[in-house]
């Protein structure tokens, strides 16, 4: 299976302005100071738009690190094949 990782850390790196290798697993809202509630947002609607998913509101709340994301997508089946 294609882990959905790379994926998002380029479209992390785009919203954060910061280099793909500085975005781990580890990287969340409580480690970068960059991750408002505004760019929140906006990363909830580039995952909708990137990976072809609906992110409901209770989903949003929960979505606050790059594992959780990458493992919601996952579950999902959301890493399979490229954005076209």
């Amino acid at each position: 299976m294609t882990t959905a990782l790379p994926r998002l850390q380029r479209l992390l790196a785009d919203l954060f302005a910061l280099s793909e290798d500085d975005i781990t697993l580890l990287t969340s809202a409580e480690t970068l100071s960059e991750w408002d509630s505004l760019k929140h947002l906006q990363l909830m609607l580039m995952l909708e738009e990137e990976f072809r998913v609906q992110v409901s509101p209770e989903t949003m709340e929960q979505l606050t690190s790059v594992e959780r994301i990458v493992a919601w997508l996952e579950e999902q089946g959301a890493v399979t094949g490229t954005h076209a």
